[in-house]
């Protein structure tokens, strides 16, 4: 959860796809949706429950109250519907079908928002968020008054048992295991059915890091899904915030009313320390752009706004605006409906300034020169709220008169491994990608890249790319590398750093 855009693919904000509205009946997007849903349905249905397989319940769209408004909004509830109709030509009667809705606080969504089934007996209103016990009460009582009299089973679809971080938070967001287990015991008192969210967070890897829009600020997420969840990002039992265990105090609670787990544990994954990985090689971003440019489009003279990574029909990773020309000396005021989402200006290829939305508005000072350069990078499409039409790039005029060009730069592994690496010592201003090799002795397991001493950038290793790190801002200094990814030898890691790090080394580290 809170991937990039939500998992909508980011084509449905080209320019082609001009006035498409979002997760509502709308032409444009419907037709998407229908594409989308008979492929994964066709192929999905014969594994519903009634047919011996493990799909016993479907769930339409997801805390559609939380966005739109059934109650209010005829095509809003005519998208719900169609959903359901949608679902209902490929499953039949075989499976049971859901909303949910609510969330915590003092003004959860109500269900009359999110679902237009209130007494349809063929679909049923589910709740989620934190659980109290009189929180937990009240919150089936509603769902027993929306649903069809005597087909309201308590269910809590996602009992939040943690919560995500954002980049340049003082510290994660994590939770107490008595907190824990006090929501989980609440459920379990109230003889629910419910599900975790999260039981396991994960990563986010390569460039599926999603963000928020907390009060209009933008808040893109870490790459580790952590979430504080009772199994850790590592497959490992997770601590909480009190020092306790988050996975017995799930099962605690469960204990108290229903006797201890019957089944035997998995034994835990090894995580190991392989040490030091020497980065002796590197390859220069600015002297390898032909290598690395998916598009290369020339922009008119006098445009009002350079193009956006959707108008160039690029989705993920970066976009090089460059201008070859005179260049006088002045100050930029970059605001954060300019920069999407984090811009470095470089003049005559060497750094003066960067400008990040969730801190704009931002001075920049430009020097006088003969070039510059405006390296774009999308950290994350909002992925929940009125914020999901999250356009990429620089979005202000050009930040100096005459013709400019815009090149997407989407780093695929394919394009990074090809980078002609080299072990020159020169140094060479801008972002730099630095190669090592990574020794394994014996059968692989699971291990965390330090990266301590770089700024920003990314990882991939053997053309895995592990996601987004900031160094420099945190609260996340570690990223996770599976053992899968890894095999017996030398294992290839790549360091992408935007700020040009001179750090010769990353260590690898258990924990």
């Amino acid at each position: 959860a809170e991937w990039e855009f939500g998992g909508l693919p980011a084509w449905l904000l080209w320019e082609d796809k001009a006035g498409i509205k979002l997760r509502t009946y709308e032409p444009t997007y419907i037709a998407a949706v229908d594409n989308w849903l008979n492929a994964l349905f066709s192929t999905v249905s014969k594994y519903s429950y009634a047919k011996g397989g493990p799909i016993a319940l479907l769930q339409i769209e997801n805390e559609f109250g939380s966005f739109g408004n059934c109650r209010n909004n005829t095509d809003d509830a005519k998208y719900m519907k169609h959903l359901l109709d949608l679902a209902t030509s490929h499953f039949g009667r075989e499976v049971v079908y859901t909303t949910v809705d609510g969330g915590e606080g003092k003004r959860p969504a109500e269900l009359e928002q999110g679902s237009p089934f209130k007494g349809d007996a063929r679909v049923l209103a589910t709740v989620d968020g934190r659980c109290s016990d009189v929180e937990c009460a009240l919150r089936f009582e509603g769902q027993k008054l929306f649903n069809t009299p005597g087909k309201s089973p308590k269910m809590w679809s996602e009992l939040w048992v943690g919560w995500f971080t954002a980049w340049r938070d003082s510290h994660p967001a994590n939770v107490s295991a008595s907190q824990v287990r006090n929501w989980v015991r609440s459920i379990v008192d109230a003889n629910a059915s419910f599900s975790l969210y999260m039981a396991h967070g994960g990563t986010s890897f390569g460039f599926w890091s999603g963000a928020n829009a907390w009060w209009g600020h933008y808040c893109p997420d870490i790459t580790s899904y952590d979430y504080s969840a009772p199994i850790s990002e590592g497959g490992d039992h997770n601590v909480g915030l009190d020092g306790g265990d988050l996975f017995s105090a799930v099962q605690d609670a469960i204990a108290l009313n229903h006797g201890p787990p019957t089944f035997p544990e998995p034994k835990a994954i090894e995580k190991v320390a392989y040490g030091q990985v020497r980065l002796t090689e590197s390859a220069f971003l600015f002297e390898n752009l032909e290598n690395l440019i998916s598009c290369d489009k020339v922009v008119p003279e006098h445009v009002t706004r350079l193009p956006s990574f959707e108008e160039l029909r690029h989705h993920y990773g970066f976009v090089l605006y460059s201008f070859d020309g005179d260049i006088d000396a002045r100050h930029l005021s970059i605001t954060a409906e300019e920069a999407h989402d984090r811009v470095q200006f470089f003049v005559d290829d060497a750094e003066v300034g960067v400008a990040y939305r969730a801190t704009c508005p931002t001075e920049v000072f430009l020097p006088s020169g003969h070039s510059m350069k405006v390296l774009v990078e999308n950290m994350g499409r909002i992925n929940y709220g009125k914020g999901i039409y999250d356009y990429k790039g620089f979005l202000g005029a050009p930040p100096a008169p005459g013709q400019w060009r815009a090149q997407c730069l989407p780093l695929s592994p394919s394009q990074v491994q090809a980078l002609p690496f080299s072990d020159d010592a020169r140094e060479a201003p801008g972002p730099i990608f630095r190669r090592g090799q990574l020794l394994v002795s014996g059968g692989p397991t699971d291990t965390f890249l330090d990266m301590q001493g770089f700024t920003k950038g990314y990882v991939w290793v053997n053309g895995k790319n592990l996601g987004r790190y900031w160094e420099s801002a945190g609260p996340q200094h570690t990223l996770y590398l599976p053992g899968p990814f890894l095999h017996e030898g030398e294992n290839e890691v790549i360091v992408f750093d935007l700020h040009g790090s001179k750090t010769a080394s990353i260590k690898s580290v258990a924990a």
